[in-house]
């Protein structure tokens, strides 16, 4: 997750503002031997001042810095223009940078890019990487916290969540981030490449500030990283004169109607929406998800009841054709035995009618006994095809049988196997509309 993040409160005239110059600065810088900004404090192990830019990471992991102004500003408007610079050859980037504006500087490293989990005032957060999956990034976002909400980094901070917008900030030559409290309404306006292609980033929104707060940046890097470079910082109370800052075209800025526009601690209580102006009432989903649960469970019972009267018919059926597979396997093993009787009764008719020709060839002197001898063998031939047809059909029974045999004895472990794939495709499809109904209240828009 990577971002920019500004905390902020004031109230005013945007058309005419003066800038306050002891929390403004713009490039070039003079380095001396403080090797800071006047009135800045500078933490970090690579944050640092160069004539253009102030550093608060390079492009290494697991990295963090913190530029912070130890001097609270207490008018009650404020219009503020932020250039920063969040770029690295390699993709993608992570985790962010951020300029918060609260009731304490921020000076102390906590997991909120660098900053701390609670706050009292408003984060603007450039936001480069995609923590829960679920929105297009690089994002800027808006969090409001009364000290009483912890930012949540794995869902992109929805607790906190009240506005923001896509922006194709991440390197970029300069990023532009304006925004002003005028009679109590927050504005955010957005020039991600420094085009002059400004947009308003989110819908303008009543705020409840410190009555003193403090300007600080921070940034950091996880497992991807990024440089995080501030640009330039221009603070202006909007009381008596116009300045020349960074700001987007007075057209595209609108007077907000105070009566229309939702309070951002009331857009805590109701809005749950990370990266979306604004939210679904997820309540509608409640109606759907009760059905499908009732549904999940009155499907889970009728599965139970099937899987038993499966189990039972198998069961029966197992009673039934264990008999008659019993006794066909009886009269199989008699047909067998015929079978070798009658191939051994065809050798000994074969051994005979040898014997008889051999004697026939022996006696061809007696013309009687030569006929006889002939009948004889004729005989012999005509019981040996007898016995012969009588095998082959003895033969055909027994592989009928056999086939009979496979046919009567149940295929319990097929049958299982394809109750299984059955039960397990149901129960998929169940677990998948439970999924679903818990996903349509938690995802992010």
């Amino acid at each position: 997750m990577g971002f920019l993040v500004a905390s902020i409160v004031a109230v005013g005239s945007h058309s005419t503002s003066h800038r306050v110059d002891k929390f403004s600065f713009r490039p070039p810088y003079r380095i001396d031997e403080t090797k800071t900004i006047p009135g800045w404090k500078l933490i970090g192990k690579s944050t640092r001042v160069t004539t253009n830019y102030v550093r608060l990471t390079n492009d290494v992991r697991n990295s963090y810095g913190f530029l912070t102004n130890g001097e609270p500003y207490s008018d009650n408007s404020i219009e503020l223009s932020a250039e920063v610079k969040i770029h690295s050859p390699e993709d993608p980037g992570a985790d962010g940078m951020a300029l918060w504006l609260t009731d304490e500087p921020i000076h102390v490293k906590g997991s909120t890019f660098g900053g701390p989990e609670k706050w009292n005032g408003i984060a603007v957060i450039m936001d480069t990487y995609d923590n829960d999956g679920a929105d297009p990034h690089p994002f800027i976002t808006v969090h409001y916290n009364e000290g009483n909400e912890e930012f949540q980094f794995a869902d992109d901070g929805a607790s906190t969540y009240v506005g923001g917008c896509f922006a194709d900030y991440r390197n970029a030559e300069k990023t532009i981030i304006h925004l002003f409290i005028e009679d109590d309404i927050f504005n955010l306006y957005v020039d991600a490449r420094g085009t002059g292609d400004w947009v308003q980033c989110m819908e303008p929104a009543k705020v409840k500030m410190p009555e003193e707060y403090y300007f600080s940046f921070s940034a950091a890097t996880g497992g991807y990283s990024d440089f995080h470079d501030v640009l330039s910082f221009e603070v202006s109370s909007m009381e008596k004169r116009s300045v020349d800052i960074y700001r987007p075209p007075q057209e595209l800025i609108t007077k907000a109607d105070k009566t229309t526009v939702p309070d951002m601690k009331k857009m805590l209580e109701l809005n749950n929406c990370v990266l979306q102006s604004s939210c679904l009432n997820l309540e509608v989903f409640d109606d759907p998800i009760a059905q499908l649960q009732k549904l999940s469970e009155t499907i889970g019972h009728e599965l139970v009841k099937i899987q038993s009267t499966v189990a039972n018919t198998i069961s029966d059926l197992e009673k039934t054709t264990n008999p008659v597979a019993t006794d066909i396997s009886y009269r199989r093993n008699d047909i067998q035995s015929l079978r070798s009787s009658l191939e051994q009764k065809l050798d000994n008719f074969s051994r005979l009618r040898d014997n008889l020709m051999q004697l026939s060839e022996e006696a061809m002197g007696s013309q009687k006994e030569t006929r006889d001898l002939a009948r004889i063998t004729q005989n012999v031939d005509s019981a040996q095809r007898i016995l012969t047809q009588l095998q082959r059909d003895q033969k055909t029974l027994a592989q009928a049988l056999d086939i009979q045999i496979s046919v009567a004895q149940p295929s319990s472990f097929n049958i299982w196997v394809i109750l299984c794939l059955i039960f397990g495709t149901i129960q998929l499809v169940i677990v998948c509309m439970q999924f679903g109904g818990r996903k349509e209240r938690t995802r992010h828009f």
